[in-house]
């Protein structure tokens, strides 16, 4: 039984042409669709071994969105943050 993901090289309306990657789990299968995914493809869905549609697009993007960077820091919080000790102790 294979994972199946349906992907295409640029969004066209319906499912004609769609693309397909067979995998034999789900954890090598959401690898593929987020390989296709950074190299700019359009994954349309993830189907489970059974047929069912594990994810459809939304989920997909959803899930392999990227993380917020980090919040700035101002500079008054970044000098009042306690120097560490180096390799020779502490430098002032």
């Amino acid at each position: 039984m294979n994972w199946t993901i349906m992907w295409d090289m640029h969004r066209r309306p319906g499912k004609d042409g769609w693309s397909r990657a067979v995998e034999s789990n789900e954890a090598e299968a959401l690898q593929r669709a987020e390989r296709f995914l950074k190299l700019g493809f359009v994954v349309h869905e993830i189907r489970d071994a059974t047929d069912r549609l594990f994810m459809d697009e939304a989920a997909i993007r959803e899930h392999f969105k990227p993380a917020p960077p980090p919040p700035e820091q101002d500079a008054t919080a970044a000098m009042a943050m306690p120097r560490g000790r180096g390799l020779f102790g502490r430098f002032e």
